[in-house]
């Protein structure tokens, strides 16, 4: 009995005294979750102001991560959300917007369209995308290639407290 009060003792004493910051540090990164907030996209009008395209609210589904944190992304409208049941435990949404061309048929060849960034894309030296995340779309062509920088905006960040649940 007294043996294990004493080895009690010992273990509490590590934990808080010798290894107490560390701990700290580590509780606290599981604390706050960053929630990115994506910017829209920026509009194209025509001489008339009538715009050509619009931005649709949406959610990026990311998750579930392996245990290389190599996550899965995938957009889906705020319908097909409710529809696939999520398991809110493995899976986060972030909302997200997608992109509706009014005359896709007629319009195509000038304003172009929007491709998801593919993973050589960011790890190659040759590409400056620093800012972009697996899972971002960008111009691939036409106007959406031209003007990227400035349709595309800048994040922001949400930091959210957690608990267990």
């Amino acid at each position: 009995m007294l043996k294990s009060v004493f080895e009690l003792g010992v273990r509490l004493l590590h934990l808080t005294i010798v290894t107490g910051a560390q701990n700290r540090v580590l509780s606290e990164g599981n604390r706050i979750r960053t929630v990115t907030i994506h910017a829209p996209r920026g509009i194209f009008y025509d001489r008339r102001g009538v715009p050509l395209v619009k931005n649709i609210p949406a959610y990026r589904v990311t998750g579930p991560c392996d245990k290389q944190e190599a996550c899965s992304t995938k957009l889906v409208s705020e319908e097909e959300t409710q529809a696939l049941n999520l398991n809110r435990d493995s899976v986060f949404l972030e909302h997200d917007f997608l992109r509706e061309y009014i005359y896709p048929y007629e319009m195509a060849h000038v304003l172009g369209y929007l491709g998801e960034i593919a993973e050589i894309e960011i790890s190659n030296p040759l590409y400056t995308y620093q800012d972009y995340l697996l899972g971002d779309r960008w111009g691939r062509t036409g106007l959406e290639l031209a003007n990227e920088k400035k349709l595309r905006g800048i994040d922001g960040r949400e930091l959210i407290e957690v608990d267990a649940n």
